[in-house]
């Protein structure tokens, strides 16, 4: 558009000193076009008809109606502004509803107003009850509902509103987060649903207190911050912009102005011209500082001597007023006068929601799923001990039939839950207890084997011969390399014997042969070559109660209620796992204690092992020097092959007596229903017996899924028509690029599609 020339547009206002007529504009020069404006943008979104439009703002309120709005948000118009800045006036202007005025103890709550073009003429009034009102505070909220097909005395109204809300019994509180609903249909009335919310306060007077005014502010701030919440901020041209907290409250919340139309009213009292032409810089869009992508809107208010004029008698005020002052003669028409703003607001609301309605719709079934699953992992509520019981019963069989599935590891899975670990981590995975338990197991026994001696006894790497070294080496004796392998300490053949060995035999001398040793020191040897063996086996068992402690944890998370978690596993669970660690350790300690016995392997491989070494040392030859140390070397094979037969045996003891009788066989008997029967009503009620907070938090949320599962369905209606979502946004106009910048997505996923063929 060029700088000159200003649209045509039918009915225009006349302006001084250059006119309008009914034919369109005049030129005029001297004043600069304002910015273009987005609700340029938005004429390019296709409209439904009438009777469409009235359809899907019904369903919208029907949303709002069933609370949905306190979960999702949901589009909106919200009309804020100071106090005493003109704003009942304005909504006066748009629903032809008579406000209350100076009163601020009428407007303690959000109102909201609906319009509808109808043959019939009709009012509606209730209450919307807050989300937190007790059912009797419900009821009687409900109970507030009357149907007038004439005039409506709006000030009673009002009035019996606000004793509903806030009767005289009872803590009074100075704001409601209850809603006033006014539906008023008529022939004459356009498509359009704005909420009202109180005036915001400056500062605490006589009536209101600090409290009072933070209240207020929050509230505005509340209902700003809803991304899908197109604001109408009330500026009065009668206060100077820098008095008006409104438009910093709005910038706040919406600090780029994409989503703020702000109104301007009482521009009759804006005196002296320097503040006159202020305003208008402002409503031209061209002050940085405040900027709104939606542009600005001018209302004159009625003046005292007009508070009795008719709609129409108002209209033709407004519209002389602005023909004859540099209001019209410096702005668009579509910025002027209340006709041109419900035109404005209806057409930018159903436009809005068209937009929206699908992302409403997939918010609604996302926050549905998390409720049912929150409300799923709570549980049923149990009223009676009976219940408690028969609800432990049916847990605990499943808890069993389970941890008995687990125990045995066939691979089954008898209660059909999704437990299955992925092929990545089935072998670190909770649930597959026996297979954690299997390799734990091999676990333990490979260290045993390479590490659970008090040292490595090697070969002695300065013989010239090692090989012959090896074969006169018994199996104790590792190589080198494989001695690095472990943090263990190594020692050469020769070197044990000289620290070890021959103090042991010299120390300990007794009624035997000088060349003789005695027997029994080779017990004393494999005791000391063995003392790492009972902390490794404590390891072990505290591993595989750790295991089972982690698949019981697994357990509880899949069967029982979250609510509960901790009094089972205090007072049901641990008290029989621990016993039974108690038990494998008990267990544990018998089998160390077998060490300590003086007891001859009985298996004929030992003796076999023996002679067979000894044979092929003596077939080897060996010097004088070296038939010095024979018993020595005699006596560390005997301990070395002791150590290899009690090893094996000591592995086998710990899995099968410790491990698997006290710790793994019989873990479903936690759970056994026999323990559940010899618990008394007063164990039942301290184990299953919800507090006061569960049982608050499981009504809230089953109010929660009965709102969204309504709104849902109602967002399935407004599915089926096919020009609403982004697919109803014209491929062939900027408008999807200026509507993403102008309503911002609560979905970053969703935004994406906007301006694309599917939603």
């Amino acid at each position: 558009m060029e700088s000159s020339r200003r649209r045509t547009n039918p009915g225009a206002y006349v302006a001084h000193p250059h006119t309008y007529s009914n034919n369109g504009y005049e030129d005029h020069t001297g004043v600069d076009d304002a910015p273009k404006l987005l609700g340029t943008v938005l004429d390019s979104l296709p409209l439904g008809t009438d009777e469409e439009n009235s359809r899907l703002l019904n369903l919208i309120d029907k949303l709002r109606e069933c609370r949905v709005d306190e979960y999702i948000d949901l589009p909106q118009i919200i009309v804020v502004g100071d106090q005493s800045s003109g704003k009942s006036s304005v909504l006066e202007a748009i629903t032809e509803i008579p406000f209350p005025r100076k009163n601020v103890r009428c407007t303690r709550f959000a109102t909201q107003i609906s319009l509808r073009r109808a043959d019939e003429v009709k009012t509606r009034i209730r209450i919307l009850p807050a989300k937190g009102r007790t059912a009797q505070e419900t009821k009687g909220l409900l109970d507030f509902e009357e149907i007038n097909h004439e005039q409506v005395d709006f000030n009673t109204v009002f009035s019996r509103a606000t004793r509903t809300i806030f009767p005289s019994s009872g803590i009074e509180t100075f704001l409601s987060r209850d809603i006033l609903s006014i539906e008023s249909s008529g022939p004459q009335r356009p498509h359009l649903t704005v909420v009202d919310l109180p005036g915001i306060i400056h500062s605490a007077t006589m009536s209101q207190a600090e409290s009072d005014v933070r209240a207020i502010r929050d509230l505005a701030r509340e209902y700003m911050q809803k991304e899908r919440s197109i604001i109408l901020p009330i500026v009065s041209g009668a206060v100077d912009i820098s008095n008006q907290i409104v438009l910093t409250e709005v910038k706040r919340v919406d600090p780029d102005g994409i989503r703020t139309l702000p109104i301007i009213t009482k521009p009759d009292k804006a005196a002296p011209p320097d503040q006159e032409m202020e305003f208008i810089t402002l409503a031209s869009n061209k002050d940085e500082r405040n900027k709104f992508r939606l542009g600005w809107h001018i209302l004159r208010n009625r003046d005292k001597d007009e508070m009795d004029s008719t709609p129409e008698q108002r209209r033709m005020t407004e519209k002389r007023f602005f023909a004859s002052t540099q209001w019209g003669a410096k702005l668009e028409p579509s910025q002027l006068g209340v006709a041109a703003l419900l035109k404005r607001l209806s057409t930018q609301l159903i436009r809005h929601i068209s937009a929206e309605a699908f992302k409403v719709q997939a918010d609604i079934k996302r926050e549905l799923g998390k409720c049912k699953a929150k409300i799923e992992e709570l549980g049923e509520c149990n009223e009676t001990v009976e219940d408690m019981r028969e609800e432990l019963y049916i847990l605990c069989k499943r808890s069993g039939q389970c941890t008995q599935a687990a125990v045995q590891g066939h691979g089954t899975n008898p209660t059909g839950i999704d437990n299955c670990p992925s092929p990545n981590d089935g072998g670190n995975n909770a649930w597959n207890l026996r297979s954690r338990i299997v390799k734990q197991n091999k676990s333990f026994a490979k260290y045993m084997e390479t590490r659970g001696s008090a040292c490595l006894v090697l070969g002695d790497e300065e013989t010239d011969d090692e090989e012959k070294d090896d074969e006169e080496t018994p199996s104790r004796n590792f190589s080198a390399e494989e001695g690095k392998k472990g943090a263990m300490p190594t020692m050469k053949r020769s070197q044990y014997i000289k620290t070890e060995v021959v103090p042991l035999l010299r120390d300990n001398a007794g009624m035997e042969l000088s060349m003789d040793s005695n027997p029994l020191l080779v017990y004393r040897l494999f005791q000391s070559y063995s003392r790492k063996w009972p902390e490794v086996a404590n390891n072990h068992i505290k591993n595989i109660h750790k295991i089972c402690e982690e698949f019981l944890s697994e357990i509880m998370f899949a069967f029982w209620p979250t609510s509960i978690h901790n009094r089972i596993w205090s007072g049901f669970i641990q008290d029989v796992i621990g016993a039974r660690f108690k038990q494998s350790l008990c267990e544990a300690n018998k089998l160390k204690q077998d060490r300590m016995r003086t007891v001859t392997p009985y298996e004929l491989q030992f003796e076999s092992d023996f002679y067979e070494w000894k044979q092929t040392r003596q077939n080897n030859g060996f010097d004088a020097a070296e038939l010095a140390n024979e018993i020595y070397v005699e006596v560390l094979v005997k301990m070395l092959l002791l150590y290899e037969s009690n090893l094996k045996t000591f592995i086998s003891n710990i899995i099968v007596q410790a491990v698997e009788r006290h710790l793994v066989a019989g873990l479903d008997i936690i759970f056994d229903e026999s323990r559940v029967r010899h618990l008394s009503d007063n164990e039942v009620r301290e184990l299953i017996e919800e507090d006061c907070q569960v049982r608050t938090e499981r009504q809230e949320l089953r109010a929660k899924e009965k709102a969204l599962e309504q709104g849902f369905a109602i967002c399935k209606q407004i599915a089926r028509r096919q020009d609403l979502g982004p697919q109803g946004i014209p491929q062939d106009s900027n408008f999807a690029a200026h509507y993403d910048q102008a309503v911002p997505h609560s979905r970053p996923d969703l935004a994406a599609t906007t301006g694309s063929s599917s939603s």
